[in-house]
């Protein structure tokens, strides 16, 4: 078989390759993240295997089991603080009358209606009045949490498989623990195992690094916006912060989102104010507090968290998320660049003859000799 032949039969395998991992990009998904979950369960995993308790040593699957059980409590104490918060306010939102806010803002309402008179916005088929109501009524449909929730119900079901296959391949990785480093060692030929087993072992590094900056991420924008909006007044601060913080996980678009949720929980939550004199302050306050932590974020955590674990250029992170949310969305985004470090890893380990592969993992490889 000649170089040619075989060069286009290996480029199909590799495109059909890709394509198999497309489809299953769900599954791929789940693996991803119960691999994350167990480099984070390792060390209580370690703590507990091999205790012994009334002269009986801890095996590795009840050690595992009781890892994930913690981890488990964990996330549920979390949620639990903020489920009756949540709800509370759903149903507040839900119970809004949107002739009472006609009615609370009717000054703004007039003076919009004055603008879209002189500007000649107006539809010939509606009056004044029509748009009004129509436009104020699609603003609570839209903020409605009614529908939020009923989708969350028609998806429970694919919530509960996606969970349900998190916990039992996380129960795995951590019960065996060479169990997915032996998945990717199949992988390669018996003459590049060490060199694999560099790159898992700096991969890891690197992830418990990501992991751990991304926590305090979390943390810190917990902390900022609930503090920043407990001086401004606003009602269930610390729930709009966690929200804001967990959020934030999603790069560029999380931000974003948690100001808008912040913004609308704050307006709802005082219809009663003057628009002008009152509700238009707050409303500056809390778009001040959410610039903050943004600020904040972008250029202090975020640098943190990128230059202690990926090592690569923020231009190089947006394009890589952008792209990453173009081919698989929200997930996409937040998986984008722990796969981006591994893949950086890889590339520098296998292809650093290749100029450019040179260039993008220069600093890989001093993060190896740490």
């Amino acid at each position: 078989m000649n170089r040619s032949v075989r060069a286009i039969l290996v480029s199909l395998l590799i495109v059909l390759f890709v394509i198999l991992l497309w489809y299953i990009r769900t599954v791929i998904s789940y693996v991803l993240i119960s691999a994350v979950l167990s480099i984070v369960g390792r060390p209580i995993m370690r703590f507990i295997e091999g205790r012994k308790v009334l002269r009986w040593k801890v095996p590795s699957s009840v050690a595992a089991g009781l890892t994930l059980v913690g981890m488990l409590m964990v996330f549920v104490g979390l949620f639990s603080m903020f489920v009756p918060l949540v709800v509370d306010e759903a149903t507040y939102i839900s119970e809004i009358d949107p002739e009472r806010v006609k009615e609370a803002w009717a000054e703004p309402i007039s003076d919009i209606q004055t603008w879209l008179t002189n500007n000649d916005l107006i539809p010939e088929d509606k009056s004044e009045q029509e748009l009004v109501d129509e436009t104020v009524n699609r603003a609570f449909e839209v903020i409605s949490f009614t529908d939020i929730f009923s989708e969350l119900l028609n998806q429970l079901g694919n919530i509960l498989i996606g969970l349900f296959s998190i916990l039992f391949i996380t129960f795995f990785f951590l019960k065996d623990r060479r169990l997915l480093y032996d998945l990717i060692y199949a992988l390669a030929p018996d003459e590049q195992q060490h060199r694999l087993q560099k790159v898992l072992q700096q991969a890891r590094h690197t992830l418990q690094r990501y992991v751990l900056g991304v926590l305090l991420q979390i943390t810190m924008i917990t902390v900022i916006v609930s503090i920043g909006l407990s001086i401004v007044g606003i009602k269930n601060a610390l729930l709009i912060g966690f929200l804001a913080g967990i959020i934030n996980i999603i790069p560029y678009l999380g931000p974003l989102i948690g100001g808008t949720v912040g913004l609308i929980i704050g307006i709802t939550s005082h219809l009663e104010l003057d628009f002008y004199s009152e509700m238009v302050p707050l409303m500056l306050k809390i778009a001040a507090v959410f610039s903050a932590a943004q600020l904040l974020d972008n250029f202090i955590f975020q640098p943190f968290i990128f230059s202690s674990s990926v090592k690569a250029h923020p231009l190089e992170i947006f394009i890589v998320i952008l792209a990453a949310g173009t081919l698989a969305g929200i997930p996409g985004m937040i998986l984008a660049v722990p796969v981006y470090s591994f893949a950086r890893i890889f590339a520098a380990e296998f292809f650093s003859e290749f100029r450019m592969v040179k260039k993008f993992t220069q600093k890989v490889g001093s993060e190896g000799d740490q």
